[in-house]
């Protein structure tokens, strides 16, 4: 067997030999998709868009995450100190995701899974085809996971093959490594460098991380799984994709479990759950909230809404629905809601809903769930699609209903909606409404809603005008006098009397005649158009104009003004005229701009004090008011509108100069005045007014000057932390003001930062203020000339510590606020900034006088403060310090009392400048009393001193308890002692006067000082050769008696030892030995510990095993000790003496020393005994299995060993010699059994089987020569099979367990596995997946003719068989083949498979026929929507017969493969298929098919035997049975679209349809149902069609140069005719209606003018577009035939076609074909979507590019041949009708965009 890997492929070749006959088979390569080739098949599918996110989110969702955080790590991080296996998973950039949710054991194995899905399942987890999480490759390669326990590295690129054939490939996709042990990968500083934020130390100490983390490093250059390279722009895009939806995401999410967990096991009645739910959404700093009301529904069991999924059983679904209403803030009008399955689908045209509402349900979905599964045309009884459509017609509506009908409190948002919308109608009649308008806008607002009519307002604002219009004011009024002179009152007429009397006096005053007339005369006067003037305004204006402009008649100043300004002319007329009122009860004249009136409120009147003349009068009618608004509006007067903002400044500022200085405002009257100033700065910014003084220091202010400015420092009093008045008193020292109480009104949003509390923080806040607009220098000496202590204690309490700013700081260190005590003694009041150092309590027993001035301890607030202004609290060793550096101060006296205090102190004595003083300082007395240094003398409790030392050189008695000080001072011991003079004490012990004893003695004490020794390394290397250590001589008592001993009993050179306690068992008989346990530096010193050159241990060994042939006494106990050294060795090094013992009986059994290879060493239980040719090792040796392994014994009982086993047995039987045969076959039978489980991995020429022979001795010969006999097959005879017979001890079974073949097995042989599967779930489970999303129906015969006619075909028939061919259920492949010989539907078309042909057909989801696998692809996917059918299909092409069996269940329990092809070539194969007359009989005779006969077929030949419902109820494939209704509904429907499928065909020209009787005798009887032909025109005016379009597109590129485009543009136009005709056996079975039809079509083929080619040249030349429309001609020419007028068997819309139709309509009003990006079930065009990244779309391209350009060509050549000219010229254009379309919109703008830019002559003249 041998492996190999090619284009994504793993290629299997397996080789069998034949012992003696040529071998008859033909063989061939089995094809497996691998992961990587399955991956670029998944992400083709899925959209690299905000898609990838949401699936995360889902995945999060279903594990019960309540958190998602998605980061974009930018950082460039790289980890060479990881290891190198897993360096490219540990990279940054990276998008990282962490939910709190863990991974569970099923969630492990589901990530891991492909093209299936652990949560189908499972209702409360969305997931069904287990591929959402595949999307992330779309971003990176690598994938790193970690959660609980573990983490995951995924490679889907690795897959590790061995040089070595007879090893399968290792799968390494998928590493695991617990989290305990990541630093042995991963160092866990660099982990938690990379995963910080969310991975700690504890986890990983621990070993368990309670979330979940995903780590994507991006992809950085193009790879073999996918060419995206993703930047900080890609990641962006994904963000901005995801974020289209992100504010919706969250909507039905927790519900699900929520009313999942309330219908445990499926309740009887329905459940509802409701409630309201606000979603967050934070983007760019900006917070949107989203209240929308929630309502699921579950309908019971019971209840009429309840519905049934009817598909397979293993998908568990539920009948679950959720609406979303939004509440606040209300949809606005026109508003759409999105479709959501859990999560939002993708916002395309395809899933909109029309409705206002957020609609969710468990509605299955395309693979890539970007739409849902609905109904076409084509399609028929698919448990998706009925599912998808129950719940929307049930469900969903029920759920609208309920939500309608909650009892919520809607009227008040009603009525403020009521408001927004009417409420200028409402303010222009003035009426209070509300009572009168509620019911009636609540009855028409219900209606509304239930309707879910969005524009709904319109209709509101109607009814609030007709509540309203009603109201009509009527006036009165009358006149005389003569015409020509005379002014009438008739426009008076409308006016009070008020207003009539005030103009009268005015006309008076003025002698203007003003004259009331009869109505009479007015009449009269105005048929004669002799009508006087009337009064006006503007003749008023005049009037007072005409006088100077003061009113000098006495009448209502305030009503004329009201009159003159009614008739709304502002502008410069009121210039002038003394009647502006001030309110201070003047009257001003108008005039310009320049001295500003001002218009104010009462309040803000209130508090401009003094300032009444530059204000407008206060109580003017609002009317008038209201018109002097307008007219400061207009700017021509003074008139100004106050502003607080503009005009607040200057005036307030005024105001408070009257104020301050007239002081005529006091008590009440001042609070009210500094009330309403404080309320008219509400509307003011604080900082411009904080130079005045408008703050009151007390709650009553009594007079002007009590008021502050906001511009000093200014505490205000807090009752709980109130200061006292010697704080206060102090502060004041410091020019802060500190306010008791503030009034009510004192109050502002900027008032906070000028005000202080009076706690610590705001005493220093307010000291910091004072610093910066105050002198410090006068501020620090006026306070410390004039505060006493009490004051200082004050102001330290009154201060806060811990929040004190560096200007504050250093303020208070120059303020004498501390007492300090001088060298002298004396005391004063002191700052910080002159005195550094602050002593604290627990050095008052310092023996000297302190050395500089010190901060006395006041307490523990003064110290605090002290420090923390820069002063340092001094330490025993700092004051220590400062002594010893002032030492000249002190007397001998004082220095010998300063040395005993710090040698009484131990932590004085860590100082290492104090002990550096003292031990050059001479303080220490001798015995003598003489004084030395520390280091001058010796330790008297050394205990070898006496022996090598002479006295007097240690301190006298009083410093004895001082010792340990003294040490530390540097007093010396005995190990101390010179290196030089210590050697010449070594060299000296073997002198000759020395005795035995005193040497013994001297030897040990000697080794004893070397191990005290630091130097003892140096001494050890300088006497290693000198002759002075004893060793040990005497034998262990368990020493064995016939083995030698070394050492001898003299003094002995240290260089020439080794350790006692260490090597007394493995080196004894070969090297001395010396007890040095207690001495472990010295042993080290000279070695004594470190292990010899391998060939000791090697010898001793040697030694060992020589003195077992005398004694066995202590050598087991001997050889357990040796292993064990000679293990430590194998695993550090492979040393060549160890090898050398491999050939010597090394390994010690029960049994005696055995060589390796005849020892197992781990034996069990179960174990079959092998004596006398295999031993297992003793139980007490199974610790050194390393060393064994090394010298060749078996690990255990193991396939390697049984085949040796068996292979010594023959080699024993094959010799004369005599054993036991009957024991030995038994054995050999007992390891077959054993051998069973390993059978797979066993090439068949290395497994030995015992065969029958005629002397019965023992044989053994290969399993590939082997067979056993059965049953079956007793037709079958052995002349043919040249194979031997087990013998019988063999069990039936363990034979066919072993792979030994049945003679009917032989069958199979010439068989070669087609589409073999090897990933984690069952072919049949990826089949299952497949089938759901390609549609059951027509789809399957179209698929069909698809593959014909790629494969060149030019005719395909169908035939429906009945026959239950009762006469061809034996002689069959396999006997469980029989229920397959029933009805069936064939299918034949006249070309034949290729090679590449058969290679394709091999293939499951891997790309067959191009690059891009969403188009048009050639067997794959689309051949396996057969299955629809039938489980068992099978075909005959040239001169091979395939048959599949996925279940690998019907072509016998043996066969492992889903597929088999044989070929009749070999004549072995054929002579075996030859005899098969019932497997090969139904084929006879159909479709002029002869095969057993000749061997070879002349086309192709399928045959789909119909699943019957007891198969289908045991499929795992799929659940649906055909039946004879069934197949007429199916036929009828491929009737329908007989026609059109050859319309845009490149080789298929004719289709029939047969049927066959069940009760026909041979398929000659079969009765033609229906057939459809395509004709080429041959006339002059076209050209004539001799290869097809497809071809001619790719002659454009050049393959060789990698699918380059030469520049050139295709384009040409064809005319076919299409026939169909029905027959009358049509009729009986399809229902058709008889007779014949025929269309003529004209189609227009184009390349495009270079965009779609240059894209092309990626996707292997396929740039080809295509419009086509039915034609008729008459005597005035050719015109257009409108799709609705085409008989049956063509489309009476338009539709899209990708060589074939789909079933996808549009609005045009001919067909289009192209090469689209289709979905997997060719139903549905790809679009771009505002989920997706990228913006480049081949189908937008095709359309705009070659399409519009077929369209246009197409109008134009029914031009040129002679159009119809009563047509209009434009029927065949498109109209935009298509609003829901997106490619039909493109379409329509290119359309018109050329039409307009290029000369197209598509037009009708004059003259036709």
């Amino acid at each position: 067997m041998t492996f190999s890997h090619h284009n994504n492929l793993i290629i299997i070749i397996i080789t069998t030999f034949s012992a003696e006959a040529e071998d008859v088979f033909d063989y061939a390569d089995i094809e497996v998709p691998t992961v990587l080739g399955l991956l670029k098949k998944i992400l083709s599918q899925y959209p690299d868009n905000g898609q990838i996110i949401k699936e995360l989110v889902q995945n999060a969702e279903d594990a019960g995450a309540s958190k998602v955080d998605v980061v974009h790590d930018t950082r460039s991080l790289e980890f060479p100190e990881a290891h190198q296996d897993v360096q490219c998973f540990v990279r940054g950039p990276a998008l990282c995701l962490y939910n709190d949710a863990v991974f569970s054991e099923e969630d492990w194995y589901g990530i891991r899974k492909l093209s299936d899905s652990i949560k189908k399942d499972d209702p409360l987890r969305v997931g069904q085809f287990g591929l959402g999480f595949k999307s992330v490759f779309h971003i990176t390669d690598y994938v790193t996971i970690i959660s609980g326990s573990k983490l995951l590295f995924m490679d889907p690129s690795e897959r590790v093959l061995f040089m070595d054939h007879s090893k399968p490939p290792v799968n390494r996709m998928c590493r695991f490594v617990s989290l305990s042990d990541l630093g042995k990968v991963f160092p866990e500083a660099f982990a938690l460098e990379l995963w910080g934020t969310y991975l700690t130390s504890r986890h990983i100490l621990t070993g368990t991380f309670p979330a979940t983390l995903f780590w994507f490093p991006l992809r950085q250059q193009p790879s073999q799984l996918s060419p995206t390279v993703y930047t900080k722009d890609s990641v962006r895009q994904l963000f901005d994709s995801f974020s289209v939806e992100a504010p919706i995401c969250l909507t039905f999410l927790r519900a699900l479990e929520q009313i999942l967990h309330q219908c445990e096991g499926r309740s009887s009645k329905s459940i509802t759950s409701q409630y309201q739910v606000t979603i967050h959404n934070t983007k760019d700093g900006q917070v949107n909230k989203q209240t929308m009301l929630v309502l699921h529904y579950l309908p019971g069991q019971q209840d009429k809404y309840c519905i049934k999924y009817k598909g397979n059983k293993r998908h568990r679904y539920i009948p679950l629905v959720g609406v979303a209403v939004p509440t606040q803030p209300i949809a606005t009008p026109g508003a759409q809601g999105s479709l959501f399955t859990f999560l939002p689908l993708p916002l395309d045209p395809a899933n909109a809903t029309g409705l206002p509402v957020q609609v969710n349900a468990y509605f299955t979905l395309d693979q890539n769930r970007r739409h849902v599964k609905w109904r076409t045309h084509e399609s028929s009884k698919e448990p998706d699609v009925n599912l998808n459509e129950e719940l929307v017609s049930e469900v969903v509506l029920e759920a609208k209903y309920l939500i309608i009908s909650f009892q919520v409190n809607w009227k008040e948002e009603l009525v403020s909606e009521v408001v927004l919308e009417a409420k200028y109608l409402i303010i222009s009649f003035q009426v209070n409404w509300k009572e009168e308008l509620v019911s009636e806008v609540v009855l028409e607002a219900k209606y509304l809603i239930i309707s879910f009519q969005v524009n709904w307002k319109e209709e509101l604002v109607s009814e609030v005008v007709l509540e309203v219009k009603y109201l009509i004011i009527s006036f009165q009024t009358h006149g005389f006098l003569k015409t020509q002179n005379v002014i009438t009152d008739v426009s008076l007429h409308n006016y009070s009397d008020q207003v009539n009397t005030c103009i009268r006096k005015v006309f008076q005053c003025y002698r203007k005649p003003l004259v009331t007339l009869p109505s009479h005369v007015t009449i009269s006067l105005d048929r004669l158009n002799c009508t006087p003037p009337t009064v006006t305004p503007d003749l008023i204006r005049e009037c007072l104009r005409s006088g100077g402009g003061e009113v000098k008649c006495e009448c209502d100043t305030i009503t004329l003004l009201e009159y003159i300004t009614s008739d709304q002319h502002y502008h410069n007329q009121l210039n002038g005229l003394q009647l502006l009122p001030l309110n201070d009860g003047s009257w001003s004249t108008y005039s310009n701009p320049s001295n500003p009136i001002y218009i104010c409120t009462s309040n803000e009147a209130a508090a401009l004090w003094g300032l009444q003349s530059y204000i407008l009068q206060l109580n003017l009618p609002s009317v008038l008011h209201s018109r002097l608004d307008k007219v400061a509006q207009l700017g021509t007067t003074q008139l100004v509108q106050f502003n607080a903002t503009q005009h607040g400044l200057n005036l307030l500022t005024d105001s408070v100069n009257r104020v301050q200085r007239e002081r005529h405002l006091g008590g009440q009257q001042l609070q009210d005045w500094l009330q309403q100033v404080w309320s008219l700065l509400q509307q003011m910014d604080l900082s411009t007014v904080t130079h005045l003084p408008l703050l009151p220091s007390c709650s009553s202010p009594t007079s002007s000057t009590n008021l502050l400015s906001l511009s000093s420092p200014i505490l205000v009093q807090n009752l709980q932390c109130a200061l006292p008045n010697s704080a206060i008193q102090t502060l004041q020292l410091l020019d802060i003001k500190v306010v008791t109480q503030l009034p009510h009104y004192v109050r502002h949003h900027q008032l906070h930062p000028y005000l202080y509390n009076s706690d610590g923080s705001g005493v220093n806040k307010a000291i910091s203020k004072m610093i910066s607009i105050s002198t410090i220098q006068n501020i620090v000496a006026s306070f410390n000339d004039r505060s006493s202590n009490v004051e200082h204690e004050a102001l330290i309490n009154a201060i806060d510590l811990n929040t004190l700013q560096r200007d504050v700081k250093k303020f208070l260190a120059k303020l004498n606020i501390f007492i300090s005590v001088r060298e002298c003694g004396n005391t004063k009041n002191d700052c910080v900034k002159r005195v550094m150092y602050i002593i604290p309590p627990d050095l008052v027993d310092f023996p000297v006088h302190f050395p500089v001035a010190i901060l006395k301890h006041q307490s523990s607030r003064h110290q605090q403060l002290a420090i923390t202004l820069g002063a340092e609290l001094l330490s025993k060793e700092k004051l220590c310090l400062l002594a010893i550096s002032s030492s000249n101060t002190y007397s001998e006296s004082e220095m010998s009392k300063l040395a005993l205090y710090i040698l009484s102190n131990n932590n004085l004595m860590t100082n290492t400048s104090i002990c550096q003083w003292l031990k050059a300082l001479r303080f220490v007395s001798d015995v003598n009393g003489v004084l030395h240094l520390p280091g001058e003398l010796y330790d008297p409790k050394d205990g070898d001193i006496d022996a090598l030392i002479d006295e007097g050189l240690t301190p006298s008695h009083q410093f004895h308890q001082y010792l340990p000080a003294l040490v530390k001072l540097g007093l010396k011991k005995v190990i101390d002692l010179p290196q030089h003079l210590l050697i010449q004490v070594i060299t000296h012990v073997k002198s000759p006067s020395i005795n035995t004893e005193e040497k013994t003695r001297k030897s040990l004490t000697l080794l004893q000082v070397l191990e005290q020794r630091k130097d003892f390394k140096a001494v050890c290397m300088a006497v290693r050769d000198v002759a002075f250590v004893y060793g040990v001589t005497v034998k262990p008592s368990d020493y064995p008696v016939h083995l030698g001993w070394e050492t001898k009993p003299h003094l002995l050179t240290p260089a020439s030892l080794k350790s006692y306690s260490k090597y007394k068992d493995v080196l004894g008989s070969v090297i001395q030995l010396v007890d040095c346990s207690h001495l472990p530096k010295v042993a080290n010193g000279f070695n004594w510990n470190m292990d010899p050159d391998t060939s000791n241990f090697c010898d001793h060994f040697r030694n060992m095993i020589t003195a077992y042939q005398y004694s066995t006494q202590g050598c087991f106990k001997m050889s357990k000790k040796i292993y064990k050294y000679l293990s430590n060795i194998v695993k550090s090094s492979d040393d060549h003496n160890l090898e050398c013992l491999s050939d010597l009986p090394c390994v010690f059994t029960e049994y005696g020393f055995k060589f390796s290879h005849q020892v197992f060493l781990q034996p069990a239980v179960d174990d079959v005994k092998l004596l006398p040719y295999i031993y297992p090792i003793p139980y007490e040796l199974c610790e050194w299995t390393d060393l064994f392994e090394f010298w060749g014994c078996f690990v255990n009982q193991s396939k390697d060993l049984y085949l040796k086993f068996i292979k010594d047995v023959q080699d024993y039987h094959n010799t004369d010699a005599e054993g036991n045969v009957h024991q030995d076959r038994k054995m050999v039978v007992s390891v077959l059994e054993k051998l069973d489980k390993f059978v797979n991995d066993i090439p068949p020429s290395e497994l030995l089987l015992p065969v029958e022979n005629d002397d019965d001795s023992l044989e053994l010969v290969k399993k590939e020569l082997c067979s056993y006999s059965d049953q079956h097959c007793s037709w079958l005879t052995s002349d043919d099979l040249e194979v031997r017979i087990v013998h019988k001890s063999i069990p039936f079974k363990l034979a066919q367990s072993l792979g030994v073949k049945q003679l009917s097995r032989h069958l199979l042989l010439g068989g070669e596995t087609m589409m073999e599967w090897g990933q984690n779930e069952p072919l049949t489970t990826s089949l299952n997946n497949l089938l759901r999303q390609y549609r059951d129906g027509v789809a399957i015969m179209k698929e069909l003719v698809q593959n014909a006619d790629n494969a060149g075909a030019t005719t395909v028939s169908f035939l429906y068989d009945e026959r239950q061919n009762e006469d061809a259920r034996t002689r069959l492949l396999s006997p469980q083949l029989e229920q397959w010989q029933g009805p069936a539907l064939w299918a034949y078309n006249d070309a034949i498979f290729t090679e590449d042909d058969f290679k394709n057909l091999r293939k499951l989801g891997g790309g067959t026929k191009e690059l891009q696998s969403t188009k048009i692809g050639k067997f794959g996917f689309g051949f396996c929507s057969v299955y629809n059918l039938t489980d068992v299909p099978s075909f005959v092409s040239g001169s091979s017969y395939v048959i599949f069996d996925p279940h690998l269940e019907y072509l016998g329990h043996e066969n492992k493969a889903p597929g088999l092809r044989y070929s009749f070539e070999k004549e072995k194969t054929s002579r075996i298929l030859s005899k098969l007359h019932g497997q090969f009989k139904p084929f006879n005779e159909m479709f002029d098919c002869a095969f057993q006969d000749t061997k070879e077929y002349d086309g192709t030949l399928f045959r789909f035997p119909l699943r019957t419902p007891l198969q289908a109820a045991k499929s795992q494939i799929c659940k649906i049975s055909y039946g004879r209704t069934d197949m007429m509904q199916l036929l009828h429907m491929f009737w329908n679209v007989a026609g059109q499928i050859l319309l845009f065909a490149q080789n298929v020209k004719e289709i029939k349809v047969f049927h066959l009787a069940s009760n026909a005798s041979t398929p000659t009887e079969m009765k033609l149902l229906f057939e459809s032909s395509s004709v080429p025109l041959n006339e002059p005016l076209m050209n004539k069609v001799k290869k097809s379009p497809l071809k001619k597109v790719n002659s454009l590129f050049r393959e060789h140069s990698g699918f380059q485009w030469n520049g050139k543009v295709y384009q040409d136009t064809t005319i076919v005719d299409i026939n169909v005709k029905s027959f009358p056996e049509g009729k009986e079975i399809c229902e058709n209606k008889v007779g014949s039809e025929s269309v003529r079509w004209i189609t227009s083929w184009h390349s495009g003018k270079g965009r779609l080619c240059r894209l092309a040249e990626k996707l292997s030349g396929k740039a080809l577009g295509a419009v086509s429309t039915p034609i008729c001609q008459d005597s005035s020419g050719w015109k257009p035939v409108c799709l609705k007028d085409l008989p049956s068997g063509f489309y009476k819309e338009s539709h899209m076609h990708c060589f074939l139709p789909l079933s996808v309509k549009t609005s045009l009003p001919l067909q289009v074909n192209g090469y689209f990006e289709i979905a997997s079930d060719r139903t549905a065009l790809l679009s771009q979507t505002s989920d997706d990244r990228q913006n480049l779309s081949w189908n937008s391209i095709l359309i705009e590019d070659a399409i519009s350009s077929a369209y246009l060509t197409l109008l134009q050549k029914l031009t040129s041949l002679g159009q119809n000219t009563e047509v209009p010229y434009y029927t065949l254009w498109p109209l935009a009708t298509d609003e829901n379309n997106d490619l039909i919109t493109t379409l329509i703008t290119s359309f018109y965009h050329l039409l307009v830019e290029e000369k197209w002559q598509i037009f009708y003249s004059n003259d036709g």
